[in-house]
């Protein structure tokens, strides 16, 4: 009790409570020192060719804006919104622990296809359950729980998973995954509107071909007949 009274107590100070906005997550303000050197994020970074870090992000060398791994552990935040998905869509390693107050929805990691790993506070549950699933899938294939963490690893394929439960996008759509748990049915080029139902591209070509066919037959037994009737007369 004692510990969840000072928890609540030290997320009432606006310096130690965060949550992210518009900040850049390679640098947040609520992040008062360097990622820990034992963080599996510096660690990968330290050890895989071709990756650096960047304050509290491992970035690729040859581009710098392509983020790869982020740590954010110890930076006493409370949501992240979905500055995730905003500023690294191609994120493969996320560092959420000790992080007590931490809060997540699905829609924090939605659009991260990438992602591989995510280390959460062992009060956070992986991403990614839903009711409508059965029991007995799972959107990771791998969930590790140490005392002070939760280590979510490779998401499952969950297009995969509604195909086999007899689901299908609509007609003129394909079924992508979309993060953890989630699914999008992206519209194929030309489509678009609620179930992909209305043409968005392109004129609808045997329908102007027919109607211009049918308006020159018309026109011309118009003329023949024109033309025959001056004969006749």
């Amino acid at each position: 009790m004692k510990l969840n009274l000072f928890v609540i107590l030290f997320c009432l100070t606006p310096a130690f409570c965060h949550e992210v906005s518009t900040e850049s997550i390679c640098a947040l303000n609520s992040c008062t020192t360097p990622s820990p050197l034992f963080s599996s994020i510096v660690k990968l970074c330290e050890e895989s060719k071709g990756l650096s870090m960047r304050g509290r992000c491992c970035v690729q060398l040859s581009d710098n804006s392509i983020i790869v791994g982020v740590d954010l552990s110890f930076c006493n935040i409370s949501s992240i919104g979905r500055m995730l998905t905003i500023q690294a869509p191609k994120l493969q390693h996320v560092n959420l622990t000790n992080n007590p107050l931490l809060t997540i929805s699905d829609e924090t990691f939605r659009g991260l296809h990438n992602l591989t790993t995510l280390s959460l506070p062992p009060s956070v549950s992986c991403p990614g359950n839903h009711s409508w699933f059965n029991s007995s899938w799972q959107p990771w294939n791998k969930v590790v729980q140490h005392r002070n963490t939760i280590i979510c690893s490779n998401q499952t394929d969950t297009c995969g998973k509604l195909h086999s439960q007899n689901y299908t996008c609509p007609e003129h759509s394909t079924c992508h995954n979309d993060g953890p748990g989630l699914f999008d049915c992206a519209c194929h080029k030309g489509w678009g509107g609620y179930k992909c139902l209305r043409m968005t591209g392109g004129i609808p070509t045997v329908p102007i071909v027919c109607g211009s066919f049918g308006s020159s037959i018309v026109i011309s037994a118009l003329v023949w007949w024109t033309q025959r009737r001056h004969v006749i007369s």
